[in-house]
């Protein structure tokens, strides 16, 4: 066996490189969104989100409008496309096993560790109330 690698398998490895930047970069670019929803002046992220800074600007809410449009479809497209080589490499229950590990255990660790933390802060920062209609939807009256 030549430890040589061949053309398919060099440019192979460049092209998952290529594709492990550009998800590193649309991740970026979701923080970006997320963060910017604190300083939007259109008032949407402030009906959900439990930031609400009243220094707002029209330019955070323009780079959210063009970056909402595109990234979370584009990282879809790419989770889509690396799917059937993982379903070759993990035949079956071991394919399931895996997605668990990867996205099921980080999940509950939030849900159970930090959104119970979470709250108790955000009530002494925010306020009751203030806790009480993000979360419940409650509009202000």
């Amino acid at each position: 066996m030549s430890l040589a690698r061949s053309d398919k398998e060099r440019a192979l490895a460049r092209f998952s490189i290529y594709f492990n930047n550009l998800r590193t970069f649309l991740i970026f670019l979701v923080v970006l969104y997320h963060s910017g929803l604190v300083y939007e002046s259109s008032g949407i992220g402030a009906t959900f989100w439990l930031v609400d800074d009243p220094n707002t600007n029209d330019f955070s809410g323009l780079i959210n409008l063009v970056i909402d449009i595109f990234v979370m479809s584009a990282i879809f497209f790419i989770s889509g496309y690396f799917t059937p080589s993982s379903l070759e490499k993990h035949k079956g229950w071991l394919f399931v096993k895996t997605k668990i590990k990867k996205l099921l255990v980080p999940w509950a660790i939030a849900v159970f560790t930090l959104i119970p933390l979470y709250i108790p802060i955000t009530i002494q920062n925010a306020g009751f109330d203030s806790f009480k209609k993000h979360i419940y939807c409650v509009a202000e009256s």
